[in-house]
C-alpha cells in the first residue's frame, strides 16, 4: 500500500495470485464483493456510510482479470457468501479464504490461508464441514447459533446508526461457552440449534431437572447392586442436564439485558442465509469455469500501471503456461 498505492496494490496483488495460481494447476475464479447486503449493510449500520474505497479498485481488477482470462463473479453481497454457494453447487472444488465465514454460509470445503508458492513447498489449512461436525457434533446451524452467541460481524442492531453492543453477541459468553450452548442446543433440538436458539431466545427461565429418584419396590441383592448402578449413572445424567439448563437459562436471561439483541440475532441469522441469486448463472454444466488465455494488448495496458516498461515481461510465465 506505502509503495504502490491502494490501486495499483490491489492489482498487483491480484495478478500476483493468479499467476502463481495457474502455474500450480489451480485455476482461481475470484468473487467480488457486492454491495448489496453483507459487509455493505454491515457497515452502514455502524455509521459509516458506504464501503468507499474498500470498492476503488474493483472495476480496475475486474478489467486485468478479464485481459487475464481468468473468471470473475460480481457477488449481490457477500464475497463468501457466493463462493460458497459455487462449491456447494459443485462449480468450485474449494473456497479460498481466510474467514471462517465461508464455512457459516455453506461451504462444504475451505481453503484458509492457501499460499501457492514458487520452488518451495505450498501450505494451506483444510476445513471441511463433514469432519467439523464429526469432531463436535455441531452443523452448519449451531455453527452459526455459536458465532452470535459469541459475537460476530453480522449482529448488527440498528438499520440506521451503530450501536454499543453491536458485533458482541450476548454478554459474557466466550467462543468455548457459546460452542457448548450450541451443542446442547442441538441435542435439545434434534439437530437444529438455530431454530431452538430462536424459540427461545427470551425465554425468561428453562425448567430445572430433577435430581431426585425414588425406587418404589423391595428387590433381591444383586438387582438392587444393578439398579444401584443405574441410579448413579440417572443421577450423573440428571446433574449434566441441570447444569445444561442452568447455563442455557443464564444464558437467555444475559440475553434480555439488551432489548436490541433480538435484532442483532435476526440480522445475522438474515445474511448467514442469505440466498445467494447469480451465483449459478455465472457456470452450468454445458460451460464449466475455463482459463482464456490472456488479451496482450489489455493486460499491458493495465500491468504498465503496476510495473512501467516492463508488462510484457511479467506476462510471459502466462504465455508459456498457456503454450503448455
Amino acid at each position: 500500500m506505502q509503495a504502490y498505492g491502494a490501486e495499483r496494490a490491489a492489482l498487483k496483488v491480484t495478478f500476483e495470485r493468479c499467476v502463481r495460481w495457474l502455474r500450480k494447476g489451480v485455476l482461481p475464479v475470484i468473487v467480488l464483493e457486492g454491495s448489496g447486503g453483507g459487509r455493505a449493510s454491515r457497515t452502514f449500520s455502524r455509521g459509516r456510510g458506504a464501503l468507499g474505497s474498500a470498492f476503488a479498485a474493483q472495476p480496475q481488477v475486474q478489467a486485468l482479470l478479464l485481459a487475464l482470462g481468468i473468471p470473475c463473479v460480481n457477488a449481490e453481497g457477500e464475497a463468501e457468501a457466493t463462493c460458497a454457494a459455487l462449491v456447494a453447487a459443485g462449480d468450485c472444488d474449494f473456497v479460498a479464504t481466510t474467514d471462517f465465514d465461508a464455512i457459516l454460509f455453506g461451504a462444504p470445503r475451505v481453503l484458509r490461508e492457501l499460499d501457492l508458492l514458487q520452488g518451495v513447498a505450498s501450505t494451506c489449512e483444510l476445513w471441511e464441514a463433514a469432519t467439523i461436525e464429526s469432531v463436535t457434533g455441531l452443523n452448519r446451524h449451531a455453527l452459526v447459533a455459536a458465532a452470535f452467541l459469541a459475537g460476530c460481524d453480522y449482529d448488527c442492531r440498528s438499520l440506521t446508526r451503530r450501536t454499543s453492543h453491536d458485533g458482541e453477541g450476548v454478554r459474557g459468553v466466550g467462543a468455548r461457552q457459546a460452542v457448548k450452548i450450541a451443542h446442547a442446543l442441538s441435542i435439545e433440538s434434534s439437530g437444529d440449534a438455530l431454530q431452538a436458539l430462536a424459540g427461545r431466545f427470551f425465554d425468561a427461565r428453562i425448567p430445572e431437572v430433577s435430581t431426585s429418584r425414588k425406587l418404589g419396590r423391595t428387590m433381591s441383592a444383586p438387582e438392587a447392586q444393578t439398579t444401584r448402578q443405574d441410579s448413579f449413572s440417572d443421577l450423573a445424567d440428571a446433574k449434566k442436564k441441570a447444569q445444561t439448563s442452568r447455563m442455557l437459562s443464564r444464558t437467555m436471561s444475559r440475553a434480555e439485558e439488551d432489548p436490541r439483541c433480538r435484532e442483532g440475532f435476526t440480522a445475522a441469522v438474515r445474511q448467514y442465509n442469505r440466498v445467494v441469486s447469480g451465483a449459478m448463472s455465472a457456470c452450468t454444466a454445458d460451460q464449466p469455469f475455463t482459463w482464456k488465455g490472456v488479451d496482450d494488448a489489455d493486460a499491458e495496458k493495465i500491468l504498465n500501471k503496476v510495473f512501467p516498461g516492463r508488462a510484457y515481461e511479467k506476462l510471459d510465465p502466462l504465455h508459456l503456461e498457456w503454450v503448455l
